[in-house]
């Protein structure tokens, strides 16, 4: 009896191909980082080039009072309301990078907490400096 070729059925070939692109896939989400963590890593790096440009602001700004002031007495009162006005600001850099971490911390958190804590700090960060935050974060 003469044998007969074997046949390859398509159901066959649609389910292996099927399977090797959902493997390739996850597997390819699985050894690089996910959109997410990579929009997160972007916006902690853009808050990182903000806090030192305020950083850097803000040693300028105490240093021309000291040497603007007339008297020990209006040194110290002008400091007192520019550290009151950084120290505003500071609470939102500390607002922000709370929110980045419970964010990464969690695998699929919310990112909400995120957006709105940077654009506040951005807000912030202008109304305080008179100019947009560096890089990313600004205008």
């Amino acid at each position: 009896m003469p044998s007969m070729p074997r046949r390859r059925f398509p159901v066959t070939e649609v389910a292996f191909t099927v399977w090797f692109a959902v493997f390739v896939t996850w597997t390819g989400t699985a050894c690089g980082p996910s959109a997410r963590v990579q929009a997160l890593t972007t916006t902690l790096k853009s808050v990182d080039a903000a806090r030192a440009a305020f950083v850097a602001w803000d040693d300028a700004a105490q240093t021309r009072i000291v040497d603007e002031a007339a008297s020990l007495d209006e040194g110290r009162a002008k400091l007192a309301t520019h550290r009151a006005k950084r120290d505003r600001l500071t609470s939102y850099f500390e607002l922000a990078y709370r929110a980045i971490a419970a964010a990464l911390a969690v695998e699929d958190g919310d990112t909400f907490e995120v957006i709105g804590a940077v654009s506040s700090l951005w807000t912030a960060y202008e109304k305080t400096i008179g100019q947009p935050p560096p890089g990313p974060g600004g205008k």
